[in-house]
């Protein structure tokens, strides 16, 4: 018995969830008024949609841009842009 009000409250919260964020889809609260990503790469897009992290040039970072990355992994790449971090070499 307690197990079906459980299931019944935890149906009825997504239910709606699934409602209310219907309606903002709709409306286009979530898109249409969001950052303006011109001139954005698509690296920044993706960093920005998966991560929620603005690019570093938008953020007033000074940190240093034009840093020879040849023979860096991907990971040590991904460390320096999201945390400034050099790899250890």
């Amino acid at each position: 018995m307690k197990t079906e009000y459980i299931l019944g409250i935890a149906i009825s919260l997504i239910l709606i969830i699934l409602v209310f964020q219907y309606f903002q889809i709709n409306k286009g609260i979530t898109s249409s008024k969001g950052i303006d990503m011109a001139g954005w790469t698509e690296n920044e897009r993706m960093n920005y949609e998966h991560h929620g992290t603005m690019p570093t040039r938008l953020s007033g970072n000074t940190k240093t841009t034009n840093i020879d990355m040849t023979g860096w992994t991907e990971n040590e790449r991904m460390n320096y842009e999201h945390h400034g971090t050099m790899p250890n070499r």
